[in-house]
């Protein structure tokens, strides 16, 4: 079948479900599956739309315009979730037309709830009317699945672009907590918010985070920031941040690191999210992530169990590439995050499919293997495969 020949399923929206259907199956039961794809493709329907719908991807959610981005998650006890965010518009929209549009997907997102509805549409209204003309984004909408919980909501608002104050007026009723008070004076004046994430779970506004880069000296903030957070456990964040930093490129000065400072509303403890840019550490393949993954399994006594099938003449879903590497810590624990995105490219680049095929093969080998394990390797599978690809 040659690619003016494709079937009405091998479409960018359909093989990004295909790869999530495949990746998670290993973390997610059926149910779990079908809510995710469901979800995913009425967020996306608009944005992965036909054949050559990646040349009008111009979003500020990725540096490179790619509305879309997947992360796997590990912790200690080898337990694991999956999350995707997506800019449903893919670039800049008639404002009128963005918000309804805004609306509708955020009630999609946000698990259903008394106190959320209303709470939904006072921040839509309240971040829209900061964002500039130059904006190519509003919203990004989330979600986090875990197997054997319900499901998370996200609304992602960039807001590099305006002042603390602006930020803190639209958060004041909602944070009025220990944590929030240190932090506001430890970075009021200093820093930019980058952006602010609001999760929701099925009783409401679980919890707000804002991002912020960590400046010249990103170790010691997050060294800093560590000890005057409630409820965080400094020394694992340390131990951990220290051996994923251990793998920065030859450099006289240390790459940029995102953290994101995470509040629940209703108590005084925070969370803390230590975010390494794959690109600016020089990560740019998942292969070049395993010296980076396996210290902090092996920290955890988790298998570093890590493979690919070599089945490089099958064509893969499509492209990725990691985007970031992030420790996470909170009063519960740490965890490990994986972030990738698809790569820009044209449907014209890969032969034909039928989304119910698989077309990596079934190589790779299940029994005894850590979930986590599965699901990295599919995705160095699918590099293997895109590197050996005509």
């Amino acid at each position: 079948m040659t690619t003016m020949e494709r079937p009405d399923d091998d479409t960018i929206g359909m093989r990004l479900s295909g790869f999530l259907k495949h990746w998670t199956a290993p973390l997610l039961s059926g149910p779990e599956q079908k809510e995710l794809l469901e979800l995913f493709g009425m967020l996306t329907a608009e944005c992965l739309s036909g054949c050559d719908s990646a040349a009008r991807w111009d979003s500020d959610l990725t540096t490179d315009g790619v509305p879309v981005e997947f992360s796997c998650v590990v912790d200690p006890a080898g337990t694991g979730s999956v999350r995707f965010i997506v800019d449903s518009q893919a670039g800049p929209q008639d404002r009128a037309k963005a918000q309804a549009t805004i609306r509708r997907h955020a009630g999609l997102v946000v698990p259903r709830s008394e106190s959320s509805s209303g709470l939904t549409e006072l921040l839509v209204d309240r971040h829209l009317a900061e964002v500039p003309d130059f904006s190519r984004s509003y919203v990004g909408f989330g979600a986090r699945f875990a197997p054997g919980k319900p499901r998370a909501g996200r609304l992602y608002f960039k807001t590099w672009w305006t002042s603390f104050w602006n930020v803190y007026w639209i958060l004041s009723e909602l944070l009025e907590n220990e944590g929030f008070r240190r932090f506001r004076s430890s970075f009021l004046g200093q820093e930019r918010i980058q952006g602010v994430a609001y999760d929701f779970n099925h009783q409401g506004l679980a919890r707000v985070k804002l991002y912020v880069w960590a400046g010249s000296s990103p170790m010691d903030t997050v060294r800093a920031l560590a000890t005057d957070l409630p409820g965080l456990r400094k020394a694992p964040l340390d131990e951990l941040v220290a051996l994923v930093a251990q793998a920065a490129p030859d450099s006289a000065v240390c790459p940029p690191v995102l953290l994101g400072v995470g509040f629940a509303p209703e108590s005084d403890y925070c969370d803390l999210k230590v975010s390494f840019s794959a690109s600016e550490w020089e990560w740019g393949a998942f292969n070049s992530l395993i010296p980076v993954l396996t210290p902090v399994l092996e920290y955890w006594g988790l298998p570093a169990d890590f493979e690919t099938a070599g089945n490089s003449s099958a064509p893969p879903w499509w492209r990725f590439v990691p985007t970031w590497i992030s420790i996470d810590a909170s009063p519960k624990g740490e965890s490990l995050s994986v972030y990738l995105k698809p790569c820009r490219m044209s449907l014209e680049g890969l032969d034909s499919f039928s989304g119910d095929s698989d077309p990596r093969g079934t190589g790779l080998a299940h029994e005894g293997r850590s979930v986590f394990g599965m699901m990295f390797s599919q995705l160095l599978e699918c590099e293997a495969s895109a590197n050996c690809a005509p």
